[in-house]
């Protein structure tokens, strides 16, 4: 989809999954043309000689470390498209998208840190045909972070895609007429009826109010009867 005209400003309040889809397909792309480009100017500095002679080593860290930040990029981003495709985003995704993000402010900082405010003055020498090399992995590298500042906007878009978690049923009838659910509740089927979490069936209360309840009630009416009788007799 069209970006907007300021880094980080692109609108996708109305955009699909499908827009999104594609925008994960550029930055992809994108990652693996910036990882070529520093390893390419890299190689060539080196044998220029000009590696070691004239770059800053905060400037050098940054260059050694954004090959290998496209890498997981490449890696988080394949993993956040199959669940955009699949239509299943989950809090996995939209934690690995706020982490790239983050990544990319910090980074961006970083370049423009590390090639203006490190090693002597003037180190750049700017317009310099031996220097131009150097002056692109500044401007790539830097290019590259700022342009994944949309990735704070996609991610707020996705959460309206996540899907809310269910509870997985284990379906299955066990010998003894019960359903086993994945909280480990209990349903006992008799009949066309199921009683949720019971663990005293109808024949245990059955027995229980015959040998508990019955001989307790059968004492305390003997006992009345008993009363009764004495008290007629000595009334007579």
């Amino acid at each position: 989809m069209a970006r907007g005209l300021f880094p980080g400003m692109t609108n996708y309040s109305d955009q699909s999954l499908s827009d999104i889809a594609e925008d994960i397909r550029s930055w992809i792309k994108c990652c693996e043309k910036t990882k070529t480009k520093f390893e390419t100017n890299i190689a060539a500095i080196k044998k220029d000689g000009l590696w070691d002679s004239t770059i800053p080593y905060d400037f050098q860290t940054f260059c050694l470390n954004t090959p290998l930040t496209c890498d997981t990029y490449i890696n988080d981003f394949n993993n956040v498209l199959k669940s955009v495709e699949a239509d299943h985003i989950t809090s996995t995704e939209i934690h690995l998208m706020n982490n790239l993000y983050k990544t990319a402010q910090k980074n961006e900082n970083w370049c423009v840190e590390a090639y203006k405010y490190s090693g002597p003055r003037g180190w750049c020498k700017f317009g310099a045909p031996e220097f131009a090399k150097i002056e692109e992995l500044y401007s790539e590298g830097r290019n590259f972070y700022i342009n994944m500042f949309d990735i704070d906007n996609v991610t707020t878009r996705m959460k309206d895609y996540m899907k809310v978690g269910t509870v997985i049923v284990d379906k299955s009838t066990h010998t003894d007429q019960s359903i086993n659910f994945g909280d480990q509740s209990t349903v006992n089927i008799t009949g066309n009826n199921a009683q949720l979490g019971s663990n005293i069936n109808k024949e245990e209360k059955k027995t229980i109010c015959e040998k508990i309840l019955l001989p307790f009630l059968i004492t305390i009416i003997g006992g009345v009867v008993v009363t009764l009788i004495c008290f007629y007799l000595n009334i007579n």
